[in-house]
């Protein structure tokens, strides 16, 4: 039978298998917090990523479609992705479509927010802030 615990030169008692319990505790609750944070912040950027292909999608069909009817798409896709862009009317301010001769630039800002509930309460622990936009030739 093997002993838990022997005593050292300096007559303290060790426990090696105590210590190994709690590093693997404090291991485990590191990667259980990044796997927790990297499925909460990882959809700010594919959905950031996928915004940005959605305006380079709708500049590449401009010479056929209404900024109205570019509108309409993006404000369908920037809902689906649920992004927080406030009420229709705010959205219609923020998302900007400009032309410059045949070159046509869409741009919008946003925040996301990461936060955490805890014990009834909501934790910011930090806001990342996108501008997605494209340009090109209509």
């Amino acid at each position: 039978m093997q002993k838990d615990s022997e005593v050292n030169s300096a007559g303290w008692v060790s426990n090696e298998q105590g210590i190994g319990k709690i590093t693997f505790l404090v291991f485990a609750t590191l990667i259980c917090a990044a796997i927790y944070t990297g499925f909460r912040v990882l959809p700010f950027y594919y959905y950031y990523y996928e915004l940005r292909n959605q305006m380079e999608a709708a500049i590449r069909v401009s010479s056929s479609e209404t900024d109205e009817e570019i509108r309409k798409k993006l404000n369908y896709h920037i809902r689906k992705m649920d992004l927080p862009v406030g009420s229709n009317e705010e959205l219609r301010e923020a998302l900007r479509i400009d032309h410059e001769g045949d070159r046509m630039r869409i741009s919008l800002s946003y925040t996301e927010i990461f936060d955490v509930d805890f014990m009834g309460k909501n934790y910011v622990i930090r806001k990342f802030n996108f501008t997605a936009q494209a340009g090109g030739r209509r």
